[in-house]
């Protein structure tokens, strides 16, 4: 599956384990390596024995200001 990827010119970003077996279950994976800065193997999610994956990307945050006043 790699080698296909990577003849599609993708990338897969995650190195270390993400199974608390110690085993690389989980993919992240990119066509262009421009926009992203790192993925981190993170604790597991509840009680899965999967760890998470934190993707951070470069580029600008979203603009979530609103003016629209509501009940607190």
């Amino acid at each position: 599956m790699l080698d296909t990827l990577a003849d599609k010119f993708w990338h897969q970003l995650v190195r270390g384990p993400t199974h608390r077996l110690g085993n690389t279950l989980d993919l992240c994976l990119a066509s262009s390596m421009e926009f992203v800065v790192g993925v981190e193997v993170t604790a597991p999610l509840g009680n899965s024995d999967h760890n998470g994956l934190e993707v951070t990307l470069l580029g600008k945050p979203p603009d979530n200001s609103s003016k629209e006043e509501v009940p607190d």
